[in-house]
This record gives C-alpha cells, structure tokens and sequence, in this order.
C-alpha cells in the first residue's frame, strides 16, 4: 500500500543523503529497501535517476556508501 508521506519523504532523503559521509546514506538506503512498496513506481524511478546521476558525477560518498546504493539501484531495477 502507497503512504503518501513515505513516497514523499523518500526522495528528499535519498537527495539529502547521496554524497554524505555519515551513517545517513545506509540507513536511507535500508528504509527505502524496507519501504518500497509503500513508494510508487514513479518516485522509485525519481530514486534511480537521482542516484544514477550521482554515479556520473562522482558523488555516492566513500566506498561503503557507493556500495549501499549501487545494492538500492539494482533492488529498485530488477
């Protein structure tokens, strides 16, 4: 079931997240994993993309924060 604070939330974690070097980017990742069946697909697909682009740039974070949502990306992509 979509919640509507949770899909709206998710996006705005995943952007604050991406590119910190805190616990922040693995405990984000873990709540949208937990949690993607209260985000719609679209949102989903906003988180891709988001993540996607920071791939491009360089800017998932240190090595364990790259790996957590790279593990996201392929969860929400397959």
């Amino acid at each position: 079931m979509i919640d509507p604070d949770i899909d709206e939330l998710s996006v705005w974690a995943v952007r604050y997240a991406l590119g910190r070097m805190t616990y922040a980017p693995h405990n984000v990742a873990e709540l949208i994993e937990r949690r993607r069946d209260s985000i719609r697909p679209a949102t989903l697909a906003v988180i891709v993309r988001d993540i996607d682009e920071a791939e491009a740039r360089g800017g998932l974070g240190m090595a364990m924060d790259a790996e957590a949502w790279l593990r996201l990306r392929k969860m929400l992509t397959t």
